[in-house]
């Protein structure tokens, strides 16, 4: 029996929606949430400079030009 418990923010992927951070990312079907962004769960995928975000099956983690802002692309969203 697995008695892993996932983050009740991102349920489990590491990754939540930019635009509603409450809310996982990924939909089931792998599109995102809303068309936003996915950024890291502030509560299990911390991260700074010295420390990245973990990745996500099958996305790229990018960093904006300004600093240190990680989002991530890629997947079904992709162009």
């Amino acid at each position: 029996m697995n008695n892993v418990k996932c983050c009740d923010n991102c349920d489990g992927q590491n990754w939540v929606c930019e635009e509603h951070p409450d809310t996982p990312w990924l939909l089931e079907d792998g599109s995102s949430h809303c068309g936003a962004p996915g950024i890291p769960c502030k509560k299990c995928n911390p991260c700074d400079y010295d420390n990245p975000p973990r990745e996500l099956r099958d996305f790229k983690v990018i960093l904006d030009h300004d600093g240190f802002h990680p989002q991530i692309v890629g997947g079904k969203d992709a162009e």
